[in-house]
C-alpha cells in the first residue's frame, strides 16, 4: 500500500475528506442535541425522576422531559443532575473519545475526532450560550451557591474548551500524512468540519431571531478555529493512503437519514412539539407553553 505521507491534499482527496465530513455533520449534528436530551434524562432517572420525553428545538435549548419526585425538587441539591445531566453525560463523552485507543486506519481516526468536534460544538458550546440566553442557569446557581452569569460563562468556556480540543485533533490526526503544510492543514479542517459546521449553522438561522446570538457566536467562534488551524502543530503519525470504501458512504449516509428522522419526531425543526412516551404528571419539567 502506497504511503498516504508521499500525496499532498488533492482535489480528489479534498472531496473525500468533504464527503466525510457531511456525513459526519449529518449524523453527530442532531445527534449532539438527541444526546443531551438523552443524557439529562438519564441522570435525572439516577435522582429518583421518571423520563418521560424529549424537546430538541433548532434555535432553543434541548431537554429531558421528565416528572419531579417532589414539588420542591428542582430547588434541591439532588436536581442538580437533571439541570446539569446533559453536560455530564457529554464530558463522559468526550474523554472516552479523547482516551479511544488509537484506530487502525486516518477514516477511522477522523470519524472520532470530528465526532468530537461536533457534540462539543453544538451539544456543549450551542446548548451553554442558549441556556445562558434563556437563564437556564438561573436555578442550578442558585443550587450552588454561584451566580448564575458566573456559571453559564464558565460553561461556554468549558463548552469551548472542548470544541478546540477536538479541532486540534482533527488538524494533527493527519501528521506527517499530508505534505503542504500550513495550507493544507487549512484545506482539510475546512473540508473537515469547517464547511459542514457553517452549513449547518446557516440552516438552524431559520429557526428564527432568537437564536441568531448564540448561533451568531458559533459561527464566529467556528470561524476562528479554521483561520488558527494553520498554526496547529502537525502530529507525528503517518498513516496509509486513506480508503473511503463505497461501503463506508452507505453506512454513514443511513446513520445520517436514522439520526435526523429521530430528532425531528423529536421536535427538531417543529417548534415546541416534544416527543413524550410517559404521562406528565402534576411535577412535569416542561415549560407550560410546550404543545403536548
Amino acid at each position: 500500500m502506497t504511503d498516504f505521507y508521499h500525496h499532498p491534499l488533492t482535489p480528489k482527496l479534498f472531496l473525500q475528506f468533504l464527503l466525510l465530513g457531511l456525513l459526519c455533520a449529518a449524523i453527530f449534528i442532531p445527534a449532539a442535541a438527541l444526546l443531551h436530551a438523552a443524557g439529562q434524562g438519564v441522570f435525572s432517572m439516577a435522582a429518583g425522576c421518571s423520563f418521560v420525553g424529549i424537546l430538541l428545538p433548532m434555535g432553543g435549548h434541548s431537554q429531558a422531559l421528565v416528572n419531579f419526585p417532589a414539588a420542591t425538587f428542582a430547588a434541591t441539591r439532588g436536581s442538580l443532575v437533571y439541570w446539569m445531566g446533559g453536560y455530564l453525560f457529554l464530558t463522559v463523552l468526550f474523554l472516552v473519545i479523547a482516551f479511544f485507543p488509537t484506530a487502525h486506519s486516518l477514516v477511522q481516526n477522523l470519524f472520532f475526532q470530528i465526532a468530537g468536534f461536533h457534540l462539543a460544538l453544538f451539544g456543549f458550546l450551542k446548548e451553554a450560550l442558549v441556556g445562558w440566553r434563556d437563564g437556564q442557569f438561573r436555578m442550578t446557581a442558585e443550587v450552588m451557591g454561584w451566580n448564575p452569569a458566573t456559571l453559564g460563562v464558565f460553561m461556554i468556556l468549558v463548552g469551548a474548551g472542548f470544541t478546540v480540543l477536538f479541532a486540534v485533533r482533527c488538524v494533527r490526526t493527519p501528521g506527517m500524512s499530508l505534505l503542504g503544510g500550513a495550507g493544507t492543514a487549512f484545506g482539510t479542517a475546512f473540508a473537515l468540519w469547517f464547511l459542514p459546521a457553517a452549513l449547518f449553522l446557516a440552516a438552524l438561522l431559520v429557526s428564527g431571531p432568537a437564536a441568531w446570538i448564540p448561533l451568531g457566536a458559533l459561527s464566529a467562534f467556528v470561524l476562528l478555529l479554521v483561520t488558527l488551524s494553520p498554526l496547529v502543530p502537525q502530529g507525528d503519525k503517518m498513516w496509509p493512503y486513506p480508503t473511503f470504501a463505497r461501503p463506508l458512504y452507505g453506512l454513514l449516509l443511513a446513520a445520517a437519514i436514522m439520526v435526523l428522522l429521530a430528532v425531528f419526531l423529536a421536535g427538531w425543526g417543529r417548534g415546541a412539539t416534544p416527543l413524550t412516551w410517559g404521562e406528565p404528571g402534576a411535577r412535569y419539567s416542561a415549560d407550560p407553553g410546550i404543545r403536548l
